[in-house]
């Protein structure tokens, strides 16, 4: 059982309670997460608000050193790391590699950014009826105690896209890990403690979004809140948070357009990767395709040919597994299912795919889809992709 981190100590939750995190390859039970009280978000936040005082007059250069250092030990943690978000959350060992070397790339980046950060001076005769002799000094100020939740796609590299930054400008932070990904969500907090965050700077409650998330956007501490997640979600978030500033990165029901004159071997290998990568379980995967009849019959040959090739679904502990292994729970993968099971009751036909094995769905392609299908009309997060055909382009 997973503990978690109220700013100064790693505590046990009073209410007694936890969430198992599973894991999608095998539904091994890997940990528990504590469920925090409201009670115990309150002390945080007291405690959060009180320290971020003291930590925006930290200068910033000794900002900067803390951030390096956390990008540095998140390197010497690399392979740890990349395997625990394999078993957490079921991605390939490629895929979490890149995302744990991603994320200590990008804290240094944000480190380095920070440093180029500069106020302005405007003059007072830029407003009508003031004259020359006034200058207005602009300043880049922390908010104070920043909200932050990551989803379970990116549990590392989402979460410090947004804890670093709010911590380089002098903010705190609540961090609110996902449960899926919650385990490597406390990881990255130990990081950051170890690489000397003071106390009370950062902390993170753990519990389901449906037990502690409105309480803790909602609560009267909060001065901005860091979101990425589904839509739905987002529009609940927006609903519930005080008048601060909402910083959201929500869901995407992309498409793929091909023109009549694209490289469709070069179109048929993008969409592959956009759309498998992950098994599609990211907000910038690609959902559908949308061509001209004569376009997507011979570009419908070449995706299969570039799925056979690009494509080795399975365990992702397995180094032959390439881009699909399981969505990130059964619950998931049914809905997904459902979901293609509707839109071939509607017409669409399966070209490849389309079965279900627990947590793992096959990669499907489905044509003669129409946009009110559940497979374009909803996002579906996973390994599923459409083609539509229009008349004309």
């Amino acid at each position: 059982t997973y503990s978690f981190f109220d700013g100064k100590d790693w505590v046990e939750s009073k209410s007694k309670k936890t969430v198992d995190v599973i894991s999608p390859i095998d539904s091994s039970v890997m940990g528990k997460l504590q469920v925090v009280t409201t009670a115990e978000i309150d002390a945080v936040m007291h405690t959060s608000a009180s320290a971020q005082r003291e930590w925006e007059n930290v200068p910033l250069n000794k900002r900067v050193n803390i951030m390096h250092l956390a990008a540095d030990w998140i390197r010497h943690f690399e392979e740890y790391l990349t395997h625990l978000l394999m078993r957490e959350i079921g991605k390939t060992i490629d895929e979490a590699k890149g995302e744990i070397v991603r994320t200590a790339d990008l804290i240094d980046y944000y480190a380095d950014e920070v440093q180029s950060l500069r106020g302005e001076t405007i003059d007072s005769d830029n407003f009508p009826g003031f004259e020359k002799g006034r200058v207005a000094l602009i300043e880049r100020v922390a908010h104070g105690v920043v909200v932050v939740i990551a989803p379970f796609n990116y549990p590392v590299n989402l979460a410090a896209s947004k804890i670093a930054p709010a911590l380089l400008m002098g903010n705190s932070v609540v961090f609110k890990p996902p449960t899926q990904g919650g385990i490597s969500g406390l990881h990255l907090v130990r990081i950051f403690q170890k690489a000397g965050v003071p106390e009370g700077v950062l902390s993170c409650v753990t519990g389901g979004g449906g037990e502690i998330g409105d309480y803790l956007v909602s609560h009267p501490s909060v001065r901005m809140v860091a979101f990425t997640g589904s839509s739905d979600t987002g529009v609940a978030i927006a609903s519930k948070a005080a008048m601060v500033p909402l910083l959201f990165e929500c869901g995407g029901n992309n498409p793929a357009v091909v023109l009549p004159d694209a490289d469709l071997h070069s179109a048929s290998r993008e969409i592959v990767k956009g759309a498998f990568s992950f098994a599609g379980q990211r907000c910038t995967a690609i959902k559908y395709v949308i061509a001209t009849k004569g376009v997507l019959e011979k570009l419908l040959p070449l995706v299969k040919e570039a799925l056979k090739d690009m494509v080795h679904p399975g365990d992702p502990r397995s180094p032959k597994t390439k881009l699909v292994g399981p969505v990130i729970s059964e619950s998931a993968a049914k809905q997904i299912e459902e979901s293609i099971a509707s839109s071939i009751k509607e017409g669409a036909k399966l070209v490849i795919g389309g079965k279900r094995n627990k947590s793992f769905i096959e990669p499907t392609i489905l044509t003669n889809v129409k946009p009110t299908m559940p497979v374009v009309a909803k996002e579906v997060f996973g390994p599923v992709v459409s083609f539509i055909t229009v008349k004309s382009m």
